[in-house]
């Protein structure tokens, strides 16, 4: 057997007698979780893992059961960056077996996520049928086997975990182990972590802004402004704010609850709209084509957006956000200056086709 590392041992484990096929989920308990969990067979349902437009959904191929984003078939776009996953080989004296899984996730508070666990023996015609056992399942991540996506086939099957972070989880590293044990033999340990991240940053209005329409934005712009022409699934544009020379777009995929707040700094006492925000697009027009890129911000780097068009990438904390400018007229020295600012949940590559996506519609 693998030895455990040191968190590992920590952990208060139960030995638990594996049926053949059993794979052995130990999660630790973490500060701010429930504890009261025992250990026994992960729950099996039906109907969970359903169609959410992500990029884990699970969807049926002629290989089998794959994830949305690593689907492509011909004439049709994926806008999905691809689920990663790792393929590691545990053997003893007697099995040889290569596991496909993700072994990383990054997600938020509230959400589920899809984790599908491949196996396959070479020289094995068929695994019988896998146990899932778990031990303190419910400290903060809730661990659900989805009977709709079991699937064998020559010498593998794959089972799949559906995942959920629960509501009292803190943002923070969720680390635990999976033993695989197949037909009585016991192989080792697959290492497994949660990231959970925040699913949106903080934002605020001041009591000058004011919400306008898009012809309305373009008015005082003196040209039309220019919005995204993509979107991530179920975003769309919310609301529309002009800001002294500025037009601000306020994107999301659910409602957005603003609160009044007494707010007090350098320029004084005021009352502001603070919110929790997914993402916001900051247009700017400049008549005199002059701005000074971010070049010097800590963590910027160049990415290209379309072309010979470049911006400038920039991880916060909380966010991800890229500065670019575009000329929408040739020969007119007039620039748009424009930063995206989006929660961690929407990924690096989606930012950019968003950026794109406002330079050619």
């Amino acid at each position: 057997m693998t030895n455990f590392t040191a968190w590992q041992k920590t952990i208060r484990l139960k030995l638990l007698l594996l049926t053949a096929g059993a794979l052995l989920i130990i999660v630790p308990v973490l500060a701010g979780c429930r504890s009261d969990a025992v250990a026994g067979l992960i729950p099996a349902a039906d109907g969970i893992a359903g169609v959410t437009m992500a990029p884990d959904d699970i969807v049926a191929t002629p290989g089998g059961p794959a994830y949305r984003a690593n689907v492509h078939q011909q004439g049709e776009e994926n806008p999905w960056p691809p689920v990663d996953t790792s393929e590691v080989t545990l053997e003893n004296d007697s099995l040889v077996c290569k596991i496909r899984y993700r072994q990383s996730i990054t997600t938020w508070v509230g959400s589920t996520r899809n984790n599908m666990i491949h196996l396959s023996i070479p020289g094995k015609m068929a695994i019988d049928e896998m146990n899932l056992v778990v031990d303190n399942n419910n400290a903060c991540i809730s661990v659900i086997r989805s009977r709709d996506w079991d699937w064998s086939g020559l010498g593998s099957r794959s089972v799949l975990l559906v995942i959920t972070v629960l509501p009292d989880a803190k943002p923070g590293k969720y680390s635990f182990g999976i033993e695989v044990d197949i037909d009585g033999s016991l192989l080792g340990v697959l290492p497994c972590r949660i990231e959970v991240i925040r699913d949106s940053f903080d934002y605020f209005l001041e009591p000058s802004a004011h919400e306008v329409s898009l012809e309305e934005a373009s008015a005082l712009a003196g040209r039309a402004v220019p919005v995204p022409g993509y979107l991530p699934p179920s975003y769309n544009i919310r609301e529309i704010f002009a800001y002294g020379e500025e037009v601000i777009l306020l994107v999301s995929d659910r409602e957005i609850e603003k609160e009044l707040v007494a707010h007090t700094d350098a320029a004084g006492f005021r009352n502001r709209f603070e919110f929790s925000c997914r993402m916001a697009v900051t247009i700017r027009y400049l008549e005199d084509g002059f701005c000074i890129p971010p070049y010097k911000v800590p963590g910027a780097s160049m990415v290209e957006v379309y072309c010979a068009q470049t911006g400038i990438f920039i991880p916060k904390q909380d966010s991800n956000n890229l500065w670019f400018s575009f000329q929408p007229e040739q020969g007119n020295k007039g620039i748009f200056v424009l930063e995206i600012t989006a929660n961690l949940t929407v990924p690096f590559e989606q930012v950019v086709a968003i950026a794109r996506s406002c330079l050619i519609t």
